[in-house]
């Protein structure tokens, strides 16, 4: 149980750490939460906290009776489960013309690819030592 609560608090930190990065050499000025990389970091883990909760420790208790314990099963639903909400908002946005193609792209490849990572990292700590 402590690799699985390891593996859920360690799973956001590098898509985290990417966009407080990004936020921080950005030469555009943002508004808000997108000036400060330190709540970058903080907005963005309490996303993938709040994704973890209400949707990913369900599917890790699915996956864990239907003995999936793949590192790509792992990865690909992170993705998915993080792109979800994401894909929803981004849609609506790109609808009613709010949104531009960058904006999409990098949104969808960013939580695409940071919920990947994060799955990955969660089947590492959680999974990956119980073999």
């Amino acid at each position: 149980m402590r690799r699985v609560a390891i593996g859920f608090l360690a799973a956001p930190l590098p898509a985290a750490l990417f966009q407080a990065t990004v936020v921080g050499i950005w030469p555009k000025v943002g508004k808000g939460v997108f000036e400060h990389p330190a709540s970058m970091f903080v907005l963005v883990c309490l996303y993938f906290f709040l994704v973890e909760l209400l949707l990913a420790l369900p599917l890790y208790v699915w996956l864990w009776k239907r003995t999936q314990k793949k590192p790509l099963s792992y990865g690909l639903f992170g993705a998915l489960l993080v792109m979800t909400p994401v894909g929803i908002g981004v849609g609506i946005g790109a609808a009613r013309g709010e949104l531009s193609t960058y904006a999409v792209l990098y949104n969808l490849c960013y939580f695409g690819l940071g919920g990947f990572v994060a799955g990955l990292i969660f089947w590492r700590a959680a999974v990956a030592g119980l073999r």
